[in-house]
């Protein structure tokens, strides 16, 4: 650099001018030198050999007009901004594809897809194919993959691509090979699913995608690797594939960084271990909403297509092993399956899902969680040994469990003929409504594909509803209902959710309820006895008393009186005992639906019942009703000395006041981070008050398990809000 500035500020002599220039032009020549001083920095990396002393002699005497003409300039200029602001790589990437198979590759389709793609194979029995294949021994779960893997790794390394994408023989595209060329022309990093991690073990997905970068370390350094596991072995379990690449990645460099990509979808159960993943013959649409992002799927069959089919009416979930004689499925299947499937058979179903003899039934319950079993009106499992659906007749049959289950599982069967109709426990949800919901949107995602749900719908103007569900899930009967008079509305919801057998439990439900925790979270607690009833109990007022209950004629008859919320959750127990009594005093009783459960005598801790409020309202103005009672209290102690027409008034006033504090409990507008997480710590399933319309936060509460939860959702609440 020192030889460089010596050559550049050098004033070169003319004819008939010996003096060095002018200060001034001194001073306008110092930026072109200050441009070439920049170029070795970002454009070249030897500067010295980029810039020779030959362009230096055509400057002109005049150094004003020696300066260096735009154009160069601007070239000099972009040089060194282009490092500044990258921009993302436009041309297509040199993809390579290494499989791993039996003989060839499966689906048509995924030939179609790497077609004129570099492709490598390592086939156990290798077939005539138009790509370069290789036999490396392998057997499956070994190390032998991963050497076989290795050796693909080398062969494509040479041949100079960008990019190694590993794949199983049975994979199916699931999208276009431009989409997927598209996604990969901005990629930087190589690609893992991670499955579990402990200290410096990473078990992942076998099916990556590994940038050049990194398939040069693997190759460079699993020797030195292999050697380190000698010493030190693994103590995830995994198959070796699972544990290998990643884990040497992170050995290499601790701070690795990859990309967290599911690149080929697979489909493990949860409740027990599998030696293989679910393997799909068809595909239903909600299968592909798990499926979104990822670019191929296995395991498949041969006969595997993703075309639309009609269902049929029943679903039938086989337990398929080696005393499974002659099957012959005349329904939707999906099987369970022990031993080795016949293609033919496999070509029949919808799914396999592969388990072992010990964790059957488990994978069964499993099942029928995942799969939306809505779509059938019926849904059947047989056993081993049974291949014919029998004809359930329910109110000849009693509730069971599966076989081999704990005896405090759910009864949600009916047994006959080695055979079991799954009839699962339903919540009922009795919506009590002016016209529509005010949070549509909300309550359709709760319900979303959830056969574990009745509805049942009581509005005062039904045409005015405009959610699809809730207008369909209107009762017949209608009668009339104002504010404080609606027990007759709840009884005829009561009476008309008794019809469904399934029923277990009754929630009632406002116009104005959100849900404030996940379905499966209300579930599993309602679940927990079903005859137990779910009741938050208070004290009746000196007002409940004096205007309520002791202006109705007969209430004798009825004391002692239990005042509890309205919204609650009742059993069929408890709701069967409701539906012998006559609700007629307290249909003309003022808030009656505060008190009607006097007909039973509820109280808490007895009789299978628990004090416990379903739905949380905001009472913020309760301290102010106390206070007013107070004051009205000393007002009526002063009338008895002074029966003046002033302190008649004042008493009049404050009782107005106290209808108004006790009578509505806050509506949300908004949300804030103090009322989403006073809410959230509450025991409650539902929260209320809130209008229609959008509102910041009920999106996100379907999701929130932990308060701790909430901060990321401000900081992307805070990031949108700046975006706008």
């Amino acid at each position: 650099m020192e030889n460089l500035r010596a050559m550049t500020i050098k004033p070169r002599k003319t004819k008939g001018n010996t003096r060095m220039p002018k200060p001034k032009q001194r001073t306008r020549k110092t930026p072109v030198t200050q441009e070439i001083q920049e170029i070795p920095v970002t454009a070249t990396p030897k500067p010295r050999m980029s810039i020779t002393p030959k362009p230096r002699m055509s400057i002109t005497p005049k150094p004003r007009m020696s300066i260096t003409p735009k154009p160069r300039t601007r070239k000099i200029q972009t040089q060194v901004q282009t490092p500044v602001t990258p921009r993302p790589q436009t041309r297509p990437k040199d993809i390579a594809f290494l499989f791993l198979t039996y003989d060839d590759i499966l689906h048509d389709k995924t030939k179609e897809f790497i077609e004129n793609q570099p492709v490598y194979v390592n086939a156990k029995n290798p077939v005539k194919m138009n790509y370069i294949v290789k036999n490396y021994p392998t057997k499956w779960g070994a190390k032998s993959i991963v050497d076989a893997t290795i050796k693909l790794l080398e062969l494509a390394y040479q041949n100079g691509h960008e990019w190694f994408v590993l794949l199983a023989y049975d994979v199916y595209p699931l999208v276009s090979f431009g989409e997927f060329k598209n996604f990969m022309k901005y990629q930087t990093k190589s690609m893992f699913n991670v499955i579990k991690q402990h200290e410096n073990e990473w078990k992942a997905s076998q099916w990556w995608i590994l940038c050049r970068r990194d398939v040069e370390t693997i190759l460079s350094r699993h020797a030195e690797y292999d050697d380190y596991l000698t010493k030190i072995k693994y103590t995830i379990t995994g198959a070796w594939d699972e544990l290998y690449f990643l884990s040497l990645l992170k050995y290499v460099s601790p701070t690795y960084s990859f990309l967290e990509y599911k690149t080929v979808y697979t489909e493990w159960m949860q409740n027990s271990q599998q030696s293989h993943p679910v393997t799909y013959n068809k595909i239903l649409p909600f299968d592909l909403e798990k499926m979104k992002g990822s670019f191929f799927l296995r395991k498949t069959t041969p006969t595997f297509t993703m075309e639309p089919f009609l269902l049929r009416e029943r679903l039938v979930i086989k337990i398929y092993g080696d005393q499974t004689r002659n099957y012959a499925p005349e329904d939707d299947v999906i099987l369970v399956s022990m031993v080795d499937v016949p293609d033919d058979l496999k070509a029949k179903c919808l799914y396999i899902y592969h388990s072992h003899h010990s964790s059957v039934y488990i994978n069964v319950l499993e099942i029928l969680e995942r799969v939306p079993v809505y779509l059938w009106k019926e849904v059947v499992v047989l056993t081993e040994t049974c291949n014919t659906v029998p004809v359930f007749n329910k109110s000849e049959l009693e509730r069971c469990a599966l076989p081999r289950m704990p005896l405090s599982s759910p009864k949600q069967f009916y047994a006959l003929d080695n055979a079991f109709l799954y009839s699962p426990y339903k919540i009922a949800f009795l919506f009590l409504t002016i016209g529509d919901i005010n949070q549509p949107n909300v309550w359709t995602e709760y319900f979303k594909n959830n056969h574990k749900v009745s509805i049942y719908t009581h509005a005062k103007v039904p045409d005015k509803i405009v959610t699809p569900w809730l207008k369909d899930s209107v009762i017949p009967t209608q009668v009339d209902t104002a504010w404080g008079r609606i027990t007759n509305a709840y009884y005829h919801l009561f009476q008309e959710a008794m019809k469904d057998e399934d029923n277990i439990k009754f929630v009632t439900i406002s116009e104005s309820c959100i849900p404030l925790k996940r379905f499966d979270l209300f579930y599993e607690k309602m679940l927990e006895d079903v005859r137990t009833s779910y009741v938050r109990f208070m004290e009746p007022s000196r007002y409940d008393i004096e205007e309520r209950i002791e202006t109705q004629v007969g209430y004798e008859m009825y004391a002692p009186f239990i005042k509890h919320y309205a919204r609650m959750c009742l059993s069929r127990y408890h709701v069967t005992k409701l539906l012998e009594k006559s609700f007629d005093f307290f249909n003309e009783m003022h808030v009656g639906d505060e008190f009607f459960l006097t007909l039973l005598h509820l109280k808490p801790g007895v009789d299978f019942v628990k004090d416990f409020e379903i739905t949380y309202d905001n009472w913020e103005e309760h301290e102010k009703y106390k206070k007013l009672t107070a004051e009205i209290n000393k007002l009526k102690e002063q009338q008895k000395k002074d029966n003046s027409f002033l302190i008649e008034d004042k008493i009049r006033i404050k009782k107005a006041l106290r209808k108004e504090a006790s009578n509505n409990p806050r509506t949300y507008v908004t949300i804030g981070i103090k009322e989403l997480d006073e809410a959230l710590n509450k025991e409650s399933f539902f929260w209320r008050k809130f209008p229609a319309g959008p509102l910041p936060w009920t999106n996100e509460i379907l999701t929130l398990d932990k308060k701790t939860q909430i901060q990321p959702i401000i900081a992307k609440r805070r990031a949108e809000n700046k975006r706008h």
